[in-house]
């Protein structure tokens, strides 16, 4: 399932650069869930998120992020 950045945003959740990246998945996963995101819609911003180095993991979790 392929999912444009602008279709849901986390709410309230922050992405602490320095943080250990499975620490940021965690956590990610975790609040998307709770706010209602399906697992789908989790993986495929986790899958996105692991695919290019730290600095494209905070960028790609940013992006889905509103606080």
């Amino acid at each position: 399932m392929e999912m444009s950045k602008l279709e849901k945003k986390l709410m309230n959740h922050s992405v602490h650069f320095g943080e250990n990246p499975l620490v940021l998945l965690t956590n990610f996963s975790s609040s998307a869930l709770k706010q209602g995101w399906s697992q789908a819609e989790v993986e495929s911003v986790i899958a996105k998120a692991s695919q290019g180095d730290y600095m494209a993991l905070i960028r790609t979790l940013r992006a889905y992020t509103l606080l």
